[in-house]
């Protein structure tokens, strides 16, 4: 006779268990530390603190650690934009820095303290960690005379404003360090001449315009999102308009250091507005058109034109 051999099913690996009081434990010093308890912050806490207490570091699943917490009754779970979430105590209010926050609440000696730090034999040639949190890490281990006292949020929170608005950090390769080695310090160089900062495009690809510009927003933009809202992570900009449209879009040709303030000139706002959300910026339509807007906008191109009508030929 003929046997069929049954096919072997593959074992499916346990779920890694979740010490509730761990998780507990390390949502608690999140809030000591001002830090809005995500969930990917509270994954990285955990790993931290098992690797301190020289514990074997385990894959933890994402959505396994938000189903343990949804499942106790003294945390609540709430979802953010991004497919992020976010878990609280219950029973305690939270008092966290919002790192985001454009405002400066600090007061002027503590940024004259950062920058000659940065300008002095020990920072200038710094090179931190890329990211807000573990740099703060590393500044607070350094146990920074001008950071003392301060939580590891607001310390997160320095270093977003050292680098959006202060000019004192920058990024170079992946890290954080000094504003006057960075690239947003050669950007804002290459802005001043309207150059390219990237250099030359592609074959095949030219540097968008205004007007260019505007037609690749217009129909960007009008294009439905898969989860409905519209809109378009800043991130993925640059790349869907130029694998789309065959378009390079240069912030500093166009007179800007940075996109996210290219996209809220005069001559786009018509059409778009950048929102801060908890996992970084996106552009959105602007709802919001005016006629008034459509005439700011005919005037800023004619402006361009007579602009570009008086330079020199080369």
């Amino acid at each position: 006779g003929v046997f069929f051999q049954q096919p072997q099913q593959q074992e499916v690996p346990p779920k890694r268990q979740v010490d509730m009081v761990e998780v507990l434990s390390a949502i608690e010093s999140l809030y000591q530390d001002e830090l809005r308890p995500c969930g990917r912050i509270l994954r990285k806490r955990l790993s931290e603190r098992a690797r301190a207490r020289r514990r074997r570091v385990g894959s933890m699943g994402f959505q396994h650690l938000k189903e343990t917490c949804q499942a106790c009754p003294s945390l609540v779970v709430e979802d953010e934009a991004g497919g992020d979430w976010c878990v609280l105590l219950r029973w305690r209010p939270p008092t966290f820095v919002n790192v985001h926050d454009p405002t400066d609440s600090y007061p002027p000696q503590l940024w004259f303290d950062v920058e000659a730090f940065f300008n002095g034999p020990r920072g200038a040639e710094a090179a931190l960690p890329g990211g807000r949190y573990a740099c703060a890490q590393v500044l607070k281990s350094w146990g920074l005379p001008f950071l003392a006292g301060r939580s590891l949020g607001q310390v997160c929170h320095i270093v977003q404003l050292a680098i959006s608005d202060k000019k004192i950090l920058g990024y170079l390769n992946g890290k954080i360090v000094p504003y006057a080695r960075s690239l947003n310090r050669a950007k804002e160089a290459a802005a001043q001449i309207r150059q390219p900062f990237e250099g030359a495009p592609e074959p095949g690809q030219n540097v968008a315009s205004w007007l260019a510009l505007r037609q690749c927003l217009e129909d960007l933009l009008g294009q439905p999102r898969a989860d409905g809202r519209g809109g378009v992570p800043l991130a993925d900009f640059k790349r869907l308009i130029r694998v789309t449209y065959k378009f390079d879009v240069s912030e500093t040709a166009l007179g800007y250091a940075k996109l996210s303030e290219l996209l809220q000139d005069p001559r786009l706002q018509d059409l778009c507005a950048v929102e801060l959300t908890p996992q970084g910026y996106t552009l959105v339509p602007n709802r919001r058109a005016s006629t008034a807007s459509t005439v700011r906008l005919l005037d800023h191109l004619w402006e361009e034109g007579r602009e570009h009508d008086t330079q020199p030929a080369s």
